[in-house]
């Protein structure tokens, strides 16, 4: 146990040490499948779990074009996602819509574009990507954090500074001010 957690504090000091950003894209998932069912009550458990996540992925997408739009505007991005193989084809769809600046949804309404989100999604194993073992720690951090649990907080604090994500009801980006 003290091991797993010397490991997680590594992970969440290599954002801050590289002053890297932490993009978070969240959801409430008991809220999110209501709203859902009260558009779709037949869905099932599986579909209502894929429709959350692929909403928590266009939220971190949102999330990273507008950090490179403030931030780095003349650079480009690349997601590397976990290989999940019931997520990959959805994943997929979603980015190549705001990947594609002529494709639209519905009568010429996009969720949005991105200009610095480049190639397609990349799925790898967690075992062969450090970043996204960095990255599973964090979001493991943050989950626990909007939980509510207490036995993260030195490991959020570590990455407080970093944090950012979309904010829908804003309209931008937004971070945790400083304890």
């Amino acid at each position: 146990r003290a091991r797993r957690g010397h490991l997680l504090s590594e992970l969440c000091e290599i954002p801050r040490t590289f002053n890297l950003p932490v993009v978070m894209g969240f959801t409430e998932r008991a809220r999110h499948e209501a709203a859902t069912l009260k558009h779709a009550p037949k869905a099932t458990k599986e579909q209502l779990l894929m429709l959350c996540h692929a909403d928590a992925f266009i939220k971190a997408a949102l999330g990273i074009e507008a950090w490179m739009m403030r931030v780095a505007p003349k650079e480009t991005a690349m997601i590397i996602a976990e290989d999940a193989p019931k997520m990959k084809k959805m994943i997929k769809a979603m980015h190549a819509g705001y990947a594609d600046r002529f494709s639209a949804l519905g009568e010429n309404d996009k969720v949005f574009h991105s200009n610095h989100i480049v190639e397609t999604v990349h799925f790898a194993e967690k075992a062969e990507s450090m970043p996204l073992q960095v990255a599973d720690a964090c979001a493991f951090v943050m989950k626990r954090h909007l939980m509510e649990k207490n036995d993260v907080d030195g490991y959020f604090d570590v990455l407080r500074n970093e944090i950012v994500w979309y904010d829908d009801e804003v309209g931008g980006l937004m971070h945790i001010e400083a304890a």
